[in-house]
């Protein structure tokens, strides 16, 4: 059994490290649990809001959500994996590792980019700029590829490019024998293309060079500022489910640290 202590202040001095644990491991908790929870009033301000019609948008509203088809305004974006050129584009590369005595997928490269577009939101196109959003957009590839293997050529001129994502093609080679020692790597990628039906939730403001069939109003942030390549409804499911995962850690790293050392803090409170 763990020693009795006093409840006077200057035993807070000598609080034993597993309480200190305990403390550090309730705000890591908490602080998941929140961030939890900002996805899922995001999801509930989502599934509130219903499309607006391109000319009845207005340049100072707050919150506004335009959907339909999207093309670029100038120039599109290379995909890092594909041959695709997009608006909109997520990547992740993770690499499969011993940890233990088992074996895992860790990221080690991703990002996210986009550059403006339009969205076709009926009478008029909406100006958008992505460059704050949060994407929420499906898995449209994935590759695994195996240590040793060469990868298709938009994944090699990725690595050419990428300083922390080296070659997975390496070998050993015992005689006759040529052994691959690079290790497995899982490439994903999530776009935006032209043509593709999209949601956008944001804030909107003055455009003042839109041209003919161009609302007046364009929305380059907001909160919450989302690019998604699904309905409104689907939107809000995927962010609500985002937040659940944080959720469950956060409360599951609270309970952990409890059992190590929450004792000690509830000796400490005033009776």
């Amino acid at each position: 059994m763990h020693p009795p202590l006093e409840t006077t202040a200057a035993h807070f001095g000598t609080i034993p490290s597993v309480a200190v644990v305990f403390g550090l491991l309730a705000l890591v908790g908490a602080a998941l649990i929140v961030y939890g929870l900002s996805h899922s009033v995001t999801a509930i301000r989502i599934l509130r809001l219903r499309p607006t019609d391109g000319l009845s948008i207005a340049d100072d509203e707050s919150r506004v959500c335009v959907q339909g088809p999207v093309r670029p305004v100038d120039e599109t974006l290379p995909a890092p994996f594909t041959d695709d050129e997009t608006l909109v584009v997520e990547y992740e590369v993770e690499e499969r590792r011993q940890q233990g005595k088992t074996r895992s997928w860790v990221t080690i490269d991703e990002g996210a980019a986009g550059v403006p577009f339009v969205v076709d939101a009926g009478s008029a196109d909406v100006r958008i700029d992505p460059t704050a959003a949060r994407y929420s957009l499906a898995r449209d590839y994935r590759l695994v590829v195996d240590g040793g293997e060469t990868p298709p050529d938009p994944i090699q001129r990725f690595i050419e490019h990428t300083d922390d994502v080296d070659s997975e093609e390496t070998s050993l080679s015992i005689g006759p024998i040529e052994i691959g020692t690079g290790r497995r790597r899982r490439y994903t990628q999530r776009h935006l293309l032209a043509g593709d039906e999209a949601t956008v939730v944001g804030a909107t403001s003055p455009n003042p060079d839109a041209g003919i069939g161009e609302a007046k109003a364009a929305i380059l942030d907001g909160s919450p500022f989302v690019v998604s390549d699904t309905s409104v409804r689907r939107t809000a499911l995927r962010l609500f489910g985002m937040s659940l995962v944080p959720i469950a850690i956060g409360m599951v790293t609270i309970a952990i640290g409890w059992v190590i050392g929450g004792q000690y803090w509830v000796a400490l409170l005033p009776v």
